[in-house]
């Protein structure tokens, strides 16, 4: 029996592993991260560089926002990724 938990638990344990490192997942994850970099790089200056930071910023901010619903919709039977994706609706500026 013993033998068993210890299975099930190693099994379990790699299935939620393997939902968060699933490619969809973490390429959200990627552009999540970039979109919450890139807003803290906004100064308020109206140059050049200020400009190619917003544009970046829109670019992946919406295409993380995107994957995340997409995603939400694919991972509903799994809350440790549901709660995963849900903990950058902060960064998105999403209300629940």
């Amino acid at each position: 029996m013993k033998k068993f938990l210890t299975i099930l638990a190693l099994l379990s344990s790699n299935l939620y592993a393997s939902n968060l490192s699933n490619k969809d997942v973490k390429n959200f994850i990627d552009n999540a991260e970039t979109c919450e970099h890139l807003s803290g790089e906004i100064s308020g200056d109206n140059d050049a560089r200020q400009r190619e930071v917003i544009r970046d910023l829109n670019k992946y901010c919406n295409r993380a926002m995107k994957q995340q619903k997409r995603l939400l919709i694919k991972y509903k039977a799994n809350p440790e990724v549901v709660a995963e994706l849900k903990k950058w609706n902060e960064v998105f500026g999403i209300v629940e």
